[in-house]
């Protein structure tokens, strides 16, 4: 093949630069190697699209201009004979020299697809639903390696590329080269790249983009990672929850003439509200909650009413300010005036108790008694069910001073939303309305506009006759001021039963019963040698002076709960015309089971990092695809990442590379099959050796 006159005409340093001739045999002394400058025919592939006389200038390589960019295209040179031969033609050929990164590529998108899917598929699953033998995340890991992996293909090729394209336009420095070379192949390369964009000498803005790819391609395991995890989820099984409610309370027998007792269950929740008073108003609730799974809703999840039902209020305040001090024979006495039924207590003045005597007494008024503190609300007179009265000795400054109490228990309709969790039961009260005690029916009452049941509103519609659906009486309070109302004259509207909430006389009877004997028999006293007798649950209450306002308070709200549980859990429509209860025994709340089990979560907003990714390599590698085609390389010259054509180019005497054709990573790979070279001294510099018999020279 013919050497080219302007590869003759090269400088010496530019001959050497490269290296030196492959002699045919060894020892051969080496002939200094040039550097050929590929020459261009005036009828390239470009004529025709470019008008001016010089080459096209890729807008991918545009940078500050320096000295010699003057000069840095080649003239185009109207010879015939260097022609430019160009094997392959138009997109088809571009496209198949980029086959393996586009593919690299969809690959790429295929593994991201299929992280997507695969989260997508068990998002929210439970853990037991994945049934493959590694962990969701250690499929996702390598799915994510795969996409990375391939990932890489495009950037690395495509930064390659740039190297050759870039100076094919415009003048490069070596140096540069080897950035564009380094930044192809591996992360600190593509970091000195990025820094050079900060000098005066900067390089192509687009191969920054291809740097900057590379470097978060590396980070791309931790967002994969997280964007899945072992969490909880919650299952939501409705109606599978219930809890008791009632409208109402009846269950007091009669026993005798003016004697109604109170059923053996409520007994013994008084007497646990005595001797283990729960801990909140949710606690005595607990145990009566159906919820197979430990947690439930019986919510509509919000803060709103979910349901109502009646229950035990309680109310207590200071009344110390009435105790009164006489004289009886040798022994103050303190009392509390006002009291039909009276607590006194040894004294030794108006401002200190005798330690030794009785230190804690009780008295208590139903709603039958006269009241002297009726416990109002509104208009209405009366709310309480039973009262009781307490005067103290308490702790002050080491000395025990007289103090009083008055508390009482009053029948309520309590707006409630409620939640199971682990376990554990927990009402959450929205408001409370208190049952009226009517002189003369002798029994509490209210009637509602609305209620909520089940968190579905309910209006409370009411008949001025009695029908079948509304067959409950509630008289306003204009109808009780008058002395002469029966059941016969009574103008009081008819509720529906699911809108009228009461309490009966034989349970009002049955309290004063039992409550009256507890509280009137209880006293703590402080006998020779500091030794505290009485009930236990009255000495825990004085607690040996230490008693105060927010203990009474306490001690009352834990009796009112126990007390107000069981009403809830033996609450009972009533025939107040054949005065029997009906059944069923108790209503109940209806709520959601909710079954809380480990279960597949995803982040979504990190797996987005992941597509952001992939679709700007994929504008990054259709940049260079577009570049290579508009190349002066040729559209079919795929050397991207390879040093072959720099080591053949400095080949001559049939070794080099023609300007007439292009050529193909592939061909320079099968050619450098045939050929061996060795780097040698050579009279003083460094120059490649061939090692081998082949001749061969690339048309």
């Amino acid at each position: 093949m013919k050497s080219h006159p302007s590869s003759r005409s090269a400088p010496k340093d530019a001959e050497m630069l490269l290296g030196g001739s492959l002699a045919g045999t060894p020892g051969a002394k080496p002939v200094p190697l040039r550097i050929m400058r590929k020459p261009v025919a005036v009828h390239s592939p470009w004529q025709g699209i470019v008008r001016d006389e010089e080459p096209r200038r890729s807008l991918l390589f545009k940078r500050k201009a320096i000295d010699g960019d003057a000069n840095q295209y080649a003239p185009l040179v109207d010879n015939p004979e260097l022609h430019r031969v160009n094997h392959f033609v138009g997109w088809g050929a571009t496209l198949r020299v980029w086959s393996w990164e586009i593919a690299a590529l969809a690959v790429s998108g295929i593994a991201l697809m299929a992280i997507i899917i695969t989260l997508r598929q068990f998002e929210d699953a439970s853990i037991k639903w994945w049934k493959a033998p590694i962990s969701i995340n250690a499929a996702v890991a390598i799915l994510s390696a795969l996409f990375r992996g391939l990932l890489f293909i495009p950037i690395s090729n495509g930064l390659g590329q740039l190297k050759w394209l870039s100076v094919s336009q415009i003048n490069q420095r070596l140096v540069d080269m080897n950035i564009y070379d380094q930044a192809s192949r591996g992360v600190w390369g593509s970091v000195v790249l990025l820094a050079k964009q900060f000098t005066s000498r900067r390089l192509s803005f687009i191969a920054s983009i291809g740097a900057i790819l590379g470097l978060i391609a590396l980070i791309t395991e931790p967002f994969s990672q997280a964007a899945v995890s072992i969490g909880s989820c919650e299952r939501p099984f409705p109606h599978q929850a219930a809890l008791p409610r009632a409208n109402g309370y009846a269950d007091a027998p009669h026993v005798g003439a003016g004697i109604n007792e109170l059923t053996s269950q409520m007994q013994f929740a008084a007497l646990s509200g005595f001797y283990n008073p729960p801990k909140d108003l949710s606690d005595p609730i607990n145990g009566l909650v159906t919820c197979p799974t430990g947690n439930c809703s019986f919510s509509n999840g919000d803060d709103s009413i979910y349901f109502e039902t009646i229950d035990l209020g309680s109310s207590c305040k200071d009344i110390s300010s009435k105790i009164k001090l006489t004289v009886d024979s040798f022994y103050p006495r303190s009392y509390l005036s006002g009291y039909a039924n009276n607590i006194t207590l040894t004294s030794l003045g108006k401002s200190s108790f005798d330690p030794r005597g009785t230190v804690l007494g009780f008295m208590s008024t139903p709603a039958l008694g006269e009241i002297k503190e009726p416990w109002p609300d509104g208009p209405w007179k009366s709310t309480s069910l039973v009262s009781f009265q307490g005067m103290a000795g308490m702790l002050e400054n080491g000395s025990l001073y007289p103090r009083a109490f008055d508390c009482s228990l009053r029948p309520c309709v309590r707006s409630l939303s409620a939640t199971v969790v682990n376990g554990k039961y927990a009402e959450k009260e929205h408001s409370r309305q208190y049952l009226h005690y009517l002189a003369s029916t002798r029994q509490f009452e209210l009637a509602l506009n609305c209620t909520r049941i089940n968190g579905t509103w309910h209006t409370c519609k009411s008949s001025a006759t009695e029908t079948a659906t509304h067959n409950m009486q509630a008289t306003p309070w204009e109808l009780q001021q008058d002395a002469h109302l029966t059941k016969a004259n009574n103008t009081g509207r008819w509720y529906e039963p699911k809108c009228y909430y009461f309490v009966t006389l034989g349970v009002l009877l049955g309290f004063s019963r039992y409550l009256g004997s507890t509280f009137d028999s209880a006293f703590v006293t402080v006998e020779p040698g500091s030794i505290v007798s009485g009930a236990a649950w009255a000495k825990d209450l004085w607690k040996r002076g230490n008693m105060t306002m927010d203990s009474v308070n306490k001690f009352s709200t834990g009796l009112a709960a126990s007390i107000g549980a069981e009403m809830r859990r033996g609450g009972s429509p009533y025939d107040f015309t054949n005065k029997v209860i009906l059944e069923p025994a108790s209503l109940e709340v209806s709520g959601d089971m909710v079954l809380i089990e480990p279960c597949i979560t995803v982040q979504w907003k990190y797996l987005s990092f992941l597509a952001f990714l992939w679709a700007f390599t994929a504008l990054f590698c259709g940049a260079i695809i577009l570049a290579q085609h508009q190349s002066r390389l040729g559209a079919g010259t795929d050397w991207k990442t390879s040093i072959l054509p720099l080591l053949f180019q400095a080949i001559h005497n049939g070794d080099g590379l023609s300007s007439n054709a292009s050529y193909r990573d592939s061909d320079l790979q099968r050619r450098a099959e045939e050929v061996a070279v060795q780097l040698a001294d050579s009279d003083g510099q460094w120059v490649l050796q061939r090692r081998s018999n082949s001749n061969h020279a690339f048309r």
